[in-house]
């Protein structure tokens, strides 16, 4: 599913004083085929262990954790 319900919470923003509910989409990280696993582990594992500099840039960026990791996670293989 790559919609789901979601919320907004009160205070993400300033002048946003209540949880607003909405809908969300899934980050998608996008590689070629041929990648080397390493580059694509490397890639997640920064966005973890700076996540306190992605929040910063994006309030969002304080569901990027384990335990939303996985939500929704489909994997799609195209050939061409």
């Amino acid at each position: 599913m790559f919609f789901y319900p979601w919320k907004i919470l009160k205070g993400t923003y300033k002048g946003l004083n209540e949880d607003v509910p909405c809908v969300s989409n899934l980050i998608n990280l996008i590689t070629h085929k041929d990648i080397d696993g390493e580059i694509v582990y490397a890639v997640v594992k920064a966005l973890h262990d700076h996540n306190k500099e992605l929040v910063e840039v994006h309030p969002g960026g304080k569901d990027w954790n384990l335990e939303n990791g996985l939500r929704g996670m489909t994997i799609l293989f195209i050939q061409h």
